[in-house]
């Protein structure tokens, strides 16, 4: 079959045209954005150099033409690219087109004393808090809906369950402050998982700061302060304990969702008929059978937190949030 000039850029659901609103949003496909990682990178790197420069370790004029140049738009992306195929290096291709960038010497002070890692995990944790920042909106938006919902129906009477089974009476207020209660603990482990697991790595190839001429421990409290990340006592290269945890918070916010929608799901069907989905003019159940009004949105979400369950466990085991191994780290 013909492609029809397509350039096949697309071949994961979550980036599809057509069905991604299912399975992202324009935030989660900024924030992962290959193009957007690589901005992050050149960011970590621009922070660097004007860190140096605040302390005299590199020029400020060679500094500010670093920070200056650092932009995904200035860089040759292609010859990056071809760069990392010929490397097999992820970083490499675009510090040599950061460097060619540079006007004068200016180039050889970019990455001074920094190893990869220091750079990808430092990048990594801000794509990691501009996860967390969206989370927190959208959690604490549902909170705020459900709270409403539990005012509303707080004297309406429902038929409590155990085993899914009918048990006794009770209001569906309650029920519904049973789910704002777990989603409020998922809020505040969120928010207590920040200054752990969001911590700058700057301690060179083997976590000694060598390369920084005995000033690694002031620059590094400057670096974290330039991006608004927590400073480490020591190199993580191969601890990853920072991302497990961040992963396991997110994974248990991910199944109370599941777990609402589940119930949900469960009391929609016509034999119980307790609650219903919003149902908008024009959405189609099925194309043969106009009556459906399937869940599927609460579907997706209890498939997704079936999914993230399984990755979770994955994850921990073998790798980061960036997909890399979790032990290509220097030691």
């Amino acid at each position: 079959m013909s492609s029809g000039g397509c350039t096949h850029e697309r071949g994961h659901i979550v980036d599809s045209r057509f069905f991604g609103a299912g399975y992202g949003t324009e935030a989660s496909r900024r924030i992962f954005c290959d193009v957007c990682r690589f901005q992050r990178w050149l960011d970590v790197e621009a922070a660097l150099a004007l860190s140096q420069a605040e302390l005299g370790m590199i020029p400020k004029g060679a500094a500010a033409v670093i920070a200056s140049a650092a932009q995904v738009c200035a860089l040759d992306m292609e010859w990056v690219r071809a760069e990392i195929a010929r490397t097999g290096h992820s970083l490499v291709g675009l510090l040599s087109a950061l460097e060619h960038a540079c006007p004068g010497d200016a180039g050889q002070y970019v990455h001074l004393g920094a190893t990869t890692q220091d750079i990808e995990d430092t990048g990594q944790c801000l794509e990691m808090r501009d996860v967390l920042d969206e989370v927190d909106v959208l959690l604490r938006v549902l909170v705020a809906d459900l709270v409403d919902l539990a005012e509303t129906h707080v004297t309406d009477m429902a038929l409590g369950r155990t085993h899914a089974q009918p048990a006794l009476p009770m209001g569906f207020g309650l029920k519904v402050a049973g789910w704002v209660d777990e989603l409020l603990r998922d809020v505040e482990r969120l928010d207590q998982v920040r200054p752990r697991s969001l911590a700058v790595q700057l301690f060179g190839g083997v976590g000694t700061m060598a390369g920084f001429g005995g000033q690694g421990r002031r620059l590094i409290h400057v670096f974290a302060r330039r991006l608004g990340l927590a400073v480490p006592a020591a190199g993580w290269h191969t601890a990853r304990d920072r991302v497990a945890e961040y992963v396991c918070a997110l994974a248990l916010t991910t199944g109370t969702l599941g777990r609402i929608a589940d119930e949900i799901r469960t009391l929609s069907r016509p034999e119980f008929g307790e609650v219903q989905s919003p149902w908008r003019p024009g959405t189609v159940g099925s194309s043969t059978m106009p009556h459906k009004r399937n869940p599927e949105a609460c579907e997706q979400v209890v498939a997704l937190a079936r999914l993230e369950a399984l990755t979770e466990v994955v994850d921990q085991v073998t790798f980061d949030l960036g997909g890399r191994w979790s032990g290509r780290g220097e030691t």
